[in-house]
């Protein structure tokens, strides 16, 4: 189930960004901060789930470590960054606003490839899952097998 609330974070995370290389703003620095904490919420929550003694995890470990606990790592260093980011105050002084400026070919690419990741995420979950919540290990397409 922490397909959508990913995806969720993927969006805010996206939108905070690109809006952020046009202009420098506290609020684009506060709304990745803000995603960046549900997404570790959401990855705590699973290691949680998965600490009891003799619990080998949920999932196969990538250099020791589950997925969902690489996650919580990428979330904290996200947090980290942005927190580090916000020390410099140079950023956010007033410049000439009268022209933004405008995107080039290669954030507008990224932005559209973070927006097609998320939609296809989307689409994969509800394959997957249906519109009911997703069982503990998945093995087939829940929707698909419901429409035959």
């Amino acid at each position: 189930m922490p397909a959508l609330p990913d995806a969720a974070h993927s969006i805010c995370n996206a939108r905070g960004r690109a809006r952020s290389q046009f202009r420098a703003s506290p609020s684009h620095y506060a709304l990745t901060l803000l995603a960046a904490v549900a997404g570790a919420v959401f990855a705590a929550r699973q290691i949680l789930l998965h600490i009891a003694p003799g619990d080998a995890g949920y999932g196969s470990a990538l250099l020791g470590y589950h997925y969902y606990t690489w996650a919580f790592i990428g979330f904290a260093v996200a947090i980290a960054l942005t927190a580090i980011a916000l020390l410099f105050d140079r950023q956010f002084a007033q410049a000439d606003l009268s022209k933004p400026a405008a995107a080039g070919l290669l954030a507008r690419a990224a932005v559209w490839l973070v927006i097609a990741l998320v939609a296809l995420n989307v689409v994969s979950t509800l394959l997957e899952c249906g519109f009911a919540a997703c069982p503990d290990n998945p093995v087939s397409y829940q929707l698909l097998k419901s429409t035959r």
